[in-house]
């Protein structure tokens, strides 16, 4: 009997992930789903440690923080073999771009349940250019050479910042304090520190000044 590939799969989405991890196991006996997980920082440090790193990985692109396009691109720039599977439940042209330059393999409609099956059948090749639902423009580079594209481009770390992180030290810029902030987004001021000392801690700024003024030259390069 041939082996079985192991899965890991985030989305920050419960009841999606219930589903989506039910389906898998039922429809695809080729694959196990060693784990799932809606916490994304938790599926990295999954992917990290060999006890529980999986072979495959489906990640949700529009997850809170970090995003889908974060988290891969932290498994990515740490091994060259793990197969990330991008998948959308808004448009495929939304995130297509975002998941190729995260390293990812393909992109895939959330809800559309033959693009996933297939594209997991596919996985034990890593060849998805034969996947009949699956669209040339929804296939990217093999999991070695995302890693060396990525390896190539000298990550400074704001590659790392997701959404949250670049609005919130815009705000800093435009001279907003923390509760300033917290107010117009509808956040605790305490949460708003959070992102900003993990987008320090990316950046390897010392302080909130540091952080945004490492920023605003960054931007004035044209990022």
């Amino acid at each position: 009997m041939a082996s079985t590939m192991r899965l890991g799969i985030v989305d920050n989405d419960r009841f999606a992930l219930i589903a989506l991890t039910g389906f898998i196991k039922s429809q695809c006996p080729e694959i196990t789903v060693e784990w799932s997980t809606d916490l994304p920082e938790r599926a990295v440090n999954l992917c990290r440690s060999h006890a529980t790193r999986p072979e495959i990985m489906l990640v949700d692109m529009s997850m809170g923080d970090p995003d889908g396009p974060t988290t891969m691109k932290q498994i990515r720039l740490r091994d060259d073999s793990i197969i990330l599977i991008a998948m959308t439940s808004f448009t495929i042209d939304e995130y297509r771009d975002d998941a190729r330059d995260a390293g990812a393999q393909a992109i895939v409609g959330k809800g559309d349940t033959t693009q996933i099956i297939e594209a997991l059948q596919f996985c034990p090749t890593g060849d998805f250019s034969k996947a009949r639902h699956l669209p040339p423009e929804q296939i990217f580079s093999s999991a070695q050479e995302s890693f060396r594209l990525l390896a190539s481009r000298k990550p400074t770390g704001f590659e790392l910042l997701n959404d949250t992180e670049n609005s919130m030290i815009d705000m800093c810029r435009r001279g907003l304090s923390s509760q300033q902030i917290a107010d117009r987004i509808g956040v605790a001021a305490s949460t708003v520190d959070t992102h900003l000392n993990r987008a320090a801690k990316k950046l390897g700024a010392h302080n909130r000044i540091e952080l945004v003024s490492m920023w605003m030259e960054h931007k004035a390069r044209g990022h």
